[in-house]
């Protein structure tokens, strides 16, 4: 996935208080340009050798509902074979000409929703605005929409959001569709402490999410109720994540932010890659992009493992609660695979 911010396009119709985005969100000019973004688009496709997609970002792109567009008809124009998605918080999607830009063009909506905890973002709720609902369950049967749900210590639970998405679906008739539902954990950062998981509330997500993972273990990819929120474990948690590294073998944000490789994964409009997708090229990360290993790493089992390593744009902790913890969830769901596997060839 190659992710293409809209340069300029900084500001959103929400506040959310934990959104790693930029905090100064003035607009500048929106610019495209063709030649340069063609090139950077060219040499990432040619590193990483596979067929890649586009994911827009911004700010909120529908408040940038022009620009979009603009950036949708240069993707669509240089490469028409590849799927377009964007990720939006769903405010102006009761919007007629909108939806029907969306499906004319068969883009794909990444929506950002906090399930049973959405209030902490905002008092507009898109799967209960009716509007809006019957848009995205349109999108959903059509296997265009996935949904982000982000996990942090006021929204800690699986369980209940699981029993929130599901409940929308069964209302909507959707339960059956291919909609996609992923809990995002927030970032374990200085800018954003009052949201980090840590203590009780951290051991509950870690345990709802280890059940969630055993479902997909098991095999339950097909169970109506499972089906839509098992992808995203299955795909994170892996063996590669408990191996060394170092700066060099590090993810391409980092690798990126460090000055180890000119390019990464995420480009801005202007041609320019960048290393956030939710930050241009014209502002900097709100956090200090850190360059060398933290001082409390030092003690620690999991110290320069890939699956511990942080969000480059964002401050580093004092310490470290919560990626102990995920490290230590991954180590114990990693040999039970490991134990399952061996006793199912049996």
């Amino acid at each position: 996935m190659i992710n293409i911010c809209m340069f300029g396009c900084r500001t959103c119709n929400l506040n959310c208080k934990y959104c790693m985005g930029p905090e100064q969100q003035k607009n500048e000019q929106f610019t495209i340009n063709e030649e340069k973004l063609k090139k950077s688009i060219s040499l990432l496709i040619q590193k990483e050798n596979k067929q890649t997609n586009f994911f827009i970002w911004g700010g909120e792109p529908l408040t940038h509902f022009n620009e979009l567009k603009k950036t949708v008809e240069f993707l669509k124009k240089n490469y028409p074979k590849r799927n377009i998605a964007f990720s939006t918080n769903g405010i102006l999607l009761s919007d007629k000409n909108i939806q029907n830009y969306i499906i004319n063009n068969k883009l794909r909506i990444q929506l950002s929703c906090d399930g049973v905890e959405q209030k902490f973002r905002s008092d507009f709720n898109p799967i209960e605005d009716n509007s809006t609902s019957i848009f995205l369950v349109e999108l959903a049967k059509e296997n265009l929409l996935s949904i982000n749900c982000v996990i942090h210590k006021y929204n800690y639970s699986i369980k209940k959001n699981i029993k929130y998405f599901t409940n929308w679906m069964e209302k909507n008739n959707c339960l059956d569709s291919n909609l996609n539902i992923r809990f995002t954990p927030i970032n374990e950062s200085n800018l954003t402490p009052d949201f980090n998981l840590s203590g009780k509330r951290l051991q509950s997500f870690i345990h709802e999410y280890e059940l969630l993972y055993l479902h997909a273990l098991l095999g339950k990819k097909n169970d109506p109720i499972y089906k839509h929120f098992i992808k995203f474990p299955l795909k994170i948690i892996k063996n590669t994540n408990l191996k060394k590294c170092t700066w060099k073998y590090t993810n391409h944000c980092t690798k990126f932010a460090t000055g180890i490789t000119p390019i990464s994964k995420h480009i801005d409009t202007k041609g320019n890659f960048i290393s956030c997708n939710l930050i241009d090229s014209g502002i900097k990360p709100r956090g200090k992009e850190q360059k060398i290993v933290p001082e409390y790493c030092n003690k620690c089992k999991y110290k320069m493992t890939r699956g511990c390593w942080p969000c480059p744009a964002a401050d580093f902790p004092k310490k470290c609660e919560f990626k102990k913890a995920w490290m230590q969830f991954q180590e114990r769901m990693l040999l039970l695979k490991k134990l399952y596997q061996l006793n199912t060839k049996k």
